[in-house]
């Protein structure tokens, strides 16, 4: 996905808010177990996983963007596939009702932190780590972007 060179927080905020939202909006009106089936979006994953795997890189980017404003190094990835394997795992069996309040209360935590940063802090690179901007939107409108055409096939494919 590209990115304009900068972004105020409002803006970046609402942009969220509307590809989160439409995101989510395509398993509205699925089934629990179409919902926890497998293979689904992905040849391995369910939605459930798959909307597992959306909170866990959000709540990241915030835990990360979090230490940096303390001045505190955050932590990296460098094997995503072992990361996601991993997260997979952890959450395997988590209820499906668990799994959607996560992502809400995700959203939630989002807002608070976008009513923190202001924009120059926002789009500040910060030494050797990305802005704000960057790394919020690699694991929120990027991430959306990315997964999206998995979960519309296999939302399509029900029909």
């Amino acid at each position: 996905m590209s990115y304009p060179e900068s972004m105020s927080v409002e803006e970046f905020a609402e942009r969220t808010r509307e590809d989160r939202a439409e995101f989510a909006s395509l398993w509205e009106g699925l089934s629990d177990e179409e919902m926890t089936a497998r293979p689904g979006p992905q040849d391995d994953w369910s939605v459930k996983d798959l909307i597992v795997h959306m909170t866990w890189w959000e709540q990241s980017a915030i835990s990360r963007v979090s230490a940096m404003r303390e001045g505190k190094a955050p932590v990296t990835y460098s094997e995503f596939e072992t990361v996601n394997a991993q997260i997979w795992e952890d959450h395997l069996d988590d209820p499906l009702d668990d799994v959607l309040t996560a992502f809400d209360v995700s959203l939630n935590d989002l807002e608070n932190l976008f009513d923190i940063l202001t924009d120059e802090e926002f789009n500040r690179r910060n030494g050797d780590y990305p802005s704000f901007y960057r790394l919020l939107g690699g694991n929120t409108i990027g991430h959306y972007a990315e997964h999206r055409p998995d979960l519309e096939r296999y939302v399509n494919s029900l029909t």
